[in-house]
């Protein structure tokens, strides 16, 4: 089945997606209206972020494009993760699979230039 993220609310203008877990720990961490509470509003399936565009407050480029990564589980941390492709050989790979493979991009729906030009 598809992994499914939770959408919660954390401000008046921002929303995370992540596992529902995730969202709890957050919670706990003061990044909730409610301390301690996370407010869902619904779930979204991972293919349906392919693509997306999301904040990405540390990285040089400001925003950053969702992109498969075949090799990460709901049941760990919160599904969603930066690929570091300097750093994992696992990240390469994936990188490098998106670039080299047209029709791996194709199936996932991904415009070129949301994967050659990265690094």
């Amino acid at each position: 089945s598809p992994a499914l993220y939770g959408v919660f609310r954390i401000s008046a203008d921002e929303v995370v997606v992540c596992s529902r877990q995730a969202a709890r720990n957050l919670a706990f961490q003061g990044t909730s209206l409610t301390p301690g509470e996370e407010e869902w509003l619904g779930d979204v399936a991972g293919a349906d972020l392919l693509g997306a565009r999301m904040k990405a407050p540390l990285s040089a480029r400001g925003e950053v494009r969702a992109l498969p990564l075949l090799n990460i589980a709901m049941g760990k941390g919160t599904g969603i993760v930066t690929s570091v492709p300097s750093d994992s050989p696992e990240d390469y790979i994936a990188l490098m699979d998106l670039k080299n493979k047209a029709a791996m991009r194709e199936k996932y729906g991904l415009a070129d230039e949301w994967v050659m030009d990265l690094e």
